[in-house]
């Protein structure tokens, strides 16, 4: 279970609006911010039973937040990264985001935000945009890629890097970042932790140094009182490492985590989802830009095959031009291989042909069933 207790979120559209939905559902403990550039949007926001503290001014929203995530296009993070780093931001303060490009985004942010910045994509969404999409469920299943940066703190194993998954170990619940109830066994085991005070350090931002004869400094462990955090089942303050508290929240919202360089992700995206939108466009494009009346001749191979073209357009734009030389290389990749088709073609050769398709038939037969 995440122990984020207060999450900012940035932009509330489809992905932004998703997340609060499902962070509502699965830790109805922590405290919601949301932020929007305007104020119309707390109307759509509140038709969809969110409830968050809204906001407008980005350092605002941030102060005090245990977890940012952005969620507004690409281009526009660095702008909002420089007004966040103006907050109060605690020492322990987490900052991800969900965008589609890693490699331009981590470059940019990191000099702005530091080492508590590191980069989230879920591989999650829809061609349809705005919060009134959005769903708590879009992330149940989904694959979520985390980027580390060159000063990100390693955590202590990182098993997603090969796509494993470590399950809560009774002896290590804050690696995992699971939560082990409170037990007559001793706090060693349990993982218990000294109960706060009527001021918590947690709540206001500030760390109370250990007394001499604190837990901290002695090395012992103080069992829970009756109303400690973990015999009420409140959350306390992340101690895990930035890494394990990414992971953790990811797989707590239902999702797959693998871990990855920033330009490997590009370059991995670049082929499964930023080429097959721009050939879904050229797809559409090449069907119905000369005749639109074949429309009406459309089954669901077309609409399958084109579904993402109906993206937003400014959305897409900004991927692809961040995302520039990785797709480049794809499309020309993808050009290499209808030249190849059209020589099939153009002979015309029955068995070359056969086997081109049966290839195709071959490697799509290797991508996993969507999971709902």
């Amino acid at each position: 279970m995440s122990s984020e207790t207060t999450i900012a979120i940035y932009g509330p559209g489809l992905l932004g609006g998703s997340l609060a939905l499902a962070i509502q559902e699965r830790l109805p403990g922590s405290s919601l911010r949301l932020w929007a550039r305007r104020e119309s949007a707390q109307e759509a926001i509140l038709a969809r039973g969110i409830q968050a503290e809204f906001y407008t001014d980005a350092t605002a929203a941030a102060t005090g937040a245990s977890l940012i995530i952005l969620c507004t296009p690409v281009e526009t993070m660095p702008a909002l990264a420089a007004q966040i780093a103006m907050a109060d931001l605690s020492p322990d303060t987490l900052i991800t985001d969900v965008g589609s490009v890693k490699g331009s985004v981590v470059r940019a942010l990191d000099p702005i935000l530091g080492p508590r910045f590191i980069g989230s994509h879920p591989m999650a969404g829809s061609e349809k945009a705005g919060i009134e999409t959005a769903r708590a469920s879009l992330f149940q299943n989904a694959t979520c890629l985390i980027t580390p940066g060159a000063r990100t703190p390693p955590s202590a194993s990182s098993p997603e890097v090969t796509g494993a998954r470590t399950p809560p170990s009774a002896s290590s619940p804050e690696v995992t970042g699971a939560r082990t109830p409170p037990s007559a066994s001793p706090p060693e085991v349990t993982g218990a932790r000294t109960p706060p005070s009527a001021s918590p350090p947690e709540v206001t931002g500030a760390r109370t140094p250990p007394s001499a004869s604190s837990p901290e400094v002695t090395g012992a462990r103080t069992p829970p009182s009756a109303s400690s955090p973990e015999a009420t089942g409140a959350r306390t303050t992340p101690s895990a490492s930035p890494l394990t508290r990414l992971r953790t929240f990811w797989q707590t919202l239902g999702c797959n985590v693998l871990e990855m360089s920033p330009d490997e992700h590009d370059e991995k995206v670049a082929r499964i989802s930023h080429l097959p939108h721009m050939m879904a466009a050229v797809t559409t494009l090449a069907a119905l830009r000369t005749d639109p009346t074949a429309v009406s001749c459309v089954a669901n191979g077309f609409r399958d095959t084109t579904r993402v073209a109906g993206g937003d357009p400014g959305l897409w734009t900004g991927i692809a031009l961040e995302n520039r030389t990785a797709l480049l290389s794809q499309l020309q990749a993808a050009s290499a291989t209808l030249t190849e088709l059209l020589e099939i073609l153009g002979k015309p050769d029955e068995e070359e042909l056969r086997r081109f398709l049966a290839e195709a038939q071959t490697l799509r037969r290797t991508v996993p069933a969507a999971v709902s």
